[in-house]
């Protein structure tokens, strides 16, 4: 039996986006994500991966079709209702550089305090594990102003993990991440997997991709050029002819890399 919409993570119906009516970015998209699932999104730059993933938090809202996040359109939802139910890793605001890494994550606990209360009360003692998980015990008394690109992308991901929620979506989450940085980085989302988590991670790294998805959606072109297990989305022909370059697949079913011909 099909799952119901109430009980899909994150479900695009007939998605179409355009920014203005000469620039549409997304076009007919139907994806849902099951609980449980690691959904990984490839395509070219201006595919509309990242666009599908503010769709999908409802900071965007449809220019037709729907975006719900457990049944419920995502940009109808209220602020603190939409935080518990999912967290978006992005780039960290230019307003918040001047906030520590402790100060941020604890704000990321906000869709669970109650109004009396500045942090939940297990907020302080959510801190230490994450900080712990992603190597940043050390800058937590940091602004952000003072870490580089990579350590505040760490930063972002714990941001997530403070919020406690049972969707989790990232955009580009390797991105600026040295190799230790990408290794922990691929750990922690296989554990939040394990967890229970739902997770839709954007990724231009074929690599990553193949190792951590149990499923991948290409775009092209804002549409769905495929979607499947990595051992069918990740063809030869299919990828050279999305990317416009002829490109080589090797994999052995679970680790794939793709690179120029």
């Amino acid at each position: 039996m099909p799952d119901s919409d109430s009980t899909l993570p994150l479900a695009f119906r007939s998605l179409s986006f355009e920014y203005r009516p000469e620039r549409r970015v997304l076009t007919d998209i139907d994806l849902a994500v099951r609980p449980g699932e690691l959904v990984t999104v490839i395509g070219p730059n201006g595919a509309g991966k990242s666009t599908l993933l503010l769709l999908g938090a409802g900071i965007l809202a449809p220019s037709r079709g729907s975006a719900d996040l457990y049944g419920d359109p995502a940009h109808g939802l209220p602020r603190r209702e939409a935080a518990r139910r999912t967290a978006l890793v992005v780039e960290l605001e230019p307003s918040e550089m001047g906030l520590t890494v402790a100060e941020i994550l604890l704000q990321a606990a906000y869709p669970h305090q109650s109004a009396m209360a500045l942090f939940p009360r297990d907020a302080e003692d959510s801190l230490a594990p994450v900080l712990r998980d992603l190597s940043l015990e050390h800058l937590a008394s940091r602004p952000l102003a003072e870490l580089s690109d990579g350590e505040r992308k760490r930063c972002s991901f714990a941001r997530a993990l403070m919020q406690n929620v049972p969707l989790i979506m990232l955009d580009e989450p390797s991105s600026h991440l040295d190799f230790a940085s990408q290794a922990r980085m691929l750990d922690t989302l296989r554990r939040l997997k394990a967890q229970g988590k739902t997770l839709i991670v954007v990724e231009h790294d074929f690599l990553v991709s193949g190792r951590i998805a149990d499923r991948i959606v290409l775009l092209s072109g804002g549409a769905v050029a495929a979607a499947g297990p990595p051992e069918e989305v990740l063809d030869r022909d299919r990828l050279s002819e999305v990317y416009g370059a002829e490109l080589e697949v090797r994999g052995d079913g679970s680790c794939y890399h793709v690179a120029l011909k």
